[in-house]
């Protein structure tokens, strides 16, 4: 069905205006529900700040990494590689935070590392001056496995627990900004499965040393490959400033709690009951851009606006299953 609205009728009958191409406000959250196979520069707002080469960036893999109470995307997570010759590093902004901690979590499956430690997630202040990139998370080998290391910026701190090849773990960078110059605080927490959520911890597994390195103001989530020969999946990436969000089971982390959300480029529904919906993009007129969804929705369905729309004003519809849900959307 074809719907047609008049300007004054969206006024009273959908939500706030939502910018799509605009820095969004904390929380983030990235789920690498692509295509698998597809590399994930150019997607959900990801670009390139480092790297010439066009085929070794980060990609997708169709399988999710699980973890108890903690969720990801059913259908995808990130395939991150380091090595030899130029290979992608992407980030993605959001507003600044000023005071207090970030806290930055994903749930990480280490394939293979090296002796020689080497980041692959990191923040970073908004624009991605190389000094900027802070609270490091990397990997070396310990005996027959591994440990996860941290940094504020480049001082090399190892966890003291040596971790499994090839089993998941929920790690949580946390980056406090204190009062003064070249004293803010990096901490690292690794969880394994079956670890509680909440509340945090009270004290993390390893610490940054380098401490006088500078401070900055996080305002970007990277991910990094690096020239040493690891590898590693992500899923779930959560970047907020509150614990209980960063690992959140109930994924509170994501846009909102309506029935129909849309944050940045990312639009999530959420139903009770499983049913047929169509969630669609209409121009302002009325007329109908692309078809997001289509089909049996259960729980919690993900879509992504489409790249390259023409600026100005859009509606997103979900109808449905006892659903009738409507949010603007302004590409600016």
């Amino acid at each position: 069905m074809r719907l047609r609205y008049s300007l004054l009728a969206l006024s009273l009958c959908v939500a706030p205006l939502v910018s799509a191409q605009t820095l969004p406000s904390l929380p983030f959250y990235e789920g690498f529900g692509y295509t698998a196979g597809d590399t994930l520069n150019g997607k959900g707002g990801w670009k390139v700040h480092s790297g010439t080469s066009t085929t070794n960036g980060p990609t997708v893999d169709g399988n999710d990494l699980a973890f108890a109470g903690y969720t990801t995307s059913p259908t995808g997570s990130l395939v991150v590689a380091g090595g030899s010759g130029s290979r992608k590093d992407l980030n993605n902004e959001f507003t600044s935070v000023t005071t207090g901690t970030t806290y930055a979590a994903a749930v990480v499956n280490v394939a293979a590392a090296t002796a020689t430690s080497d980041y692959f997630f990191h923040l970073a202040a908004n624009g991605l001056a190389g000094a900027s990139f802070r609270g490091r998370l990397g990997v070396q080998t310990s005996g027959s496995g591994f440990v996860f290391t941290i940094s504020k910026g480049g001082v090399i701190a190892a966890e003291a627990t040596e971790r499994t090849f090839g089993t998941s773990y929920l790690v949580v960078i946390k980056y406090t900004i204190v009062d003064g110059t070249g004293n803010d605080t990096v901490d690292l927490f690794v969880l394994p499965q079956g670890s509680a959520l909440s509340p945090e911890p009270s004290a993390p597994t390893v610490s940054a040393a380098d401490v006088s390195a500078s401070d900055i103001n996080p305002g970007a989530i990277a991910i990094r490959q690096g020239s040493q020969a690891y590898s590693v999946f992500l899923d779930g990436v959560r970047v907020t400033t509150s614990w209980p969000i960063a690992t959140a089971a109930d994924d509170e982390s994501r846009p909102g709690n309506d029935a129909l959300a849309i944050w940045g480029s990312r639009v999530r529904l959420t139903v009770d009951t499983p049913g047929s919906v169509n969630v669609a993009l209409y121009d302002v007129l009325g007329r109908e851009v692309t078809t997001l969804f289509a089909g049996t929705a259960s729980g919690t369905v993900e879509a992504r606006l489409p790249d390259g729309l023409t600026p100005g004003v859009y509606i997103v519809r979900a109808l449905g299953n006892g659903l009738a849900a409507a949010k603007t959307v302004v590409i600016r």
